[in-house]
């Protein structure tokens, strides 16, 4: 007999508290925050990843109790349709360093997803989405960090050109020839 695959509720249950146990002080608290994000983004945005008979599932059951009932209810294969657009700047923290951590624990979360394959259906097509999505938004995270490095390294190349040509005037120079003499016309 086939056993039934767990609910988002269950998987983020087992995957936030496996962070929270590895995880201590600044860290932990951050891990709250994404925990809630993600959370507070299934619930307010089920249409999205949800089709409409999953909508009517979820319609029927907030009429009894609405509080949750995205996770409640909706199987965790769901979750990876769901991930891509977490990771996505509307919903992105705008804070850099808790931003650093909600792409860690949505990567780790989507190799529990695959490690224990939930999924009754083949999903390597949205893995590879969800996996461009993380690149893309790593890359986007670190741009700042890139230029920053980039301009470092452009002003130190450009103090030690002003270095050189004051120790050797006229061989570095800016407008000059090598021999000393201005360029001739």
């Amino acid at each position: 007999m086939e056993k039934p695959l767990p609910t988002m509720d269950d998987v983020l249950l087992a995957h936030f508290g496996t962070e929270y146990d590895n995880s201590t002080g600044v860290q932990r608290k951050r891990i709250v925050r994404v925990d809630k994000l993600l959370r507070r983004y299934l619930e307010s945005e089920p249409e999205t990843f949800l089709g409409p008979y999953g909508r009517a599932i979820l319609d029927a059951e907030r009429e009894f109790a609405p509080k949750g009932a995205v996770c409640r209810i909706m199987r965790a294969d769901t979750l990876l349709f769901a991930l891509q657009r977490f990771i996505e700047p509307p919903h992105l923290d705008p804070d850099p360093l808790v931003q650093r951590v909600q792409l860690r624990c949505v990567e780790r979360l989507i190799a529990r997803l695959v490690r224990i394959e939930l999924a009754e259906y083949d999903t390597t097509c949205v893995q590879w989405d969800l996996n461009g999505a993380l690149r893309r938004a790593k890359w986007e995270l670190n741009r700042d960090r890139r230029e920053a490095a980039r301009a470092r390294r452009q002003a130190q190349r450009d103090a030690e050109l002003r270095a050189s040509d004051e120790q050797y005037p006229g061989v570095f120079g800016v407008g000059r020839s090598p021999w000393g003499q201005p360029p001739s016309p």
